[in-house]
């Protein structure tokens, strides 16, 4: 193998396990800032792998097409994502305070990894999703769901559970991206529009 992956020389020499994981993510990593910022029909392998520094077809090592790596880099997302929600999900007790505490890990995770939530809620994608990634999808969707369980069944928000889950998802979803998209120009940022819906309470 040729080129480059960063400060690594590769050589002709076989690369060590770790150099192999650190190579693959440069990939990862590449493939994910291109695809978010010009989509997945324009982007081809030659431009990631003239990104990564090696032929393309070095990248067939590594992934089976350019649907396989593009699937891996949205299945690694959501399910960094759903990681990231049920932590926060654990650490309260509180139902609403759990609801919150999802919310707000749903807005910083766009905040701190804009080209990956670009990639997992694009509307615009290429093939049908494969199996590991529906259930990716279904993952991060599982902790507000159960919050939101929770919180119906200790009494402080009533209706279906799923079409409340829904409900808060969207709701969030929709402050989240307009934020991302530089789009709240009518007088409330994210923090305010956030702060507003986490703190409604149903009346007594």
């Amino acid at each position: 193998m040729q080129g480059q992956t960063g400060n690594i020389s590769l050589g002709r020499r076989k690369l060590t396990k770790a150099e192999t994981e650190q190579f693959k993510q440069l990939i990862l990593d590449k493939a994910e800032a291109l695809f978010a910022t010009q989509g997945y029909e324009v982007v081809s392998l030659r431009a990631i792998a003239g990104q990564v520094g090696c032929s393309p077809m070095t990248l067939y090592r590594y992934f089976d097409n350019k649907q396989d790596l593009f699937d891996t880099i949205r299945c690694l997302a959501f399910e960094r994502f759903a990681a990231e929600q049920e932590a926060a999900a654990a650490s309260a007790s509180d139902p609403m305070e759990k609801i919150r505490a999802l919310g707000i890990v749903y807005s910083r995770f766009a905040d701190e990894h804009p080209n990956a939530f670009r990639l997992m809620f694009e509307l615009q994608q290429s093939a049908d999703p494969s199996p590991r990634l529906q259930e990716a999808g279904r993952q991060s969707f599982n902790a507000i769901r159960r919050a939101t369980a929770e919180a119906i069944e200790a009494g402080v928000l009533s209706g279906d559970a799923d079409s409340m889950a829904h409900l808060f998802w969207t709701s969030l979803h929709g402050v989240v991206t307009l934020d991302l998209a530089g789009k709240l120009i009518h007088g409330r940022n994210k923090k305010d529009l956030l702060e507003t819906m986490f703190n409604q309470r149903p009346s007594p």
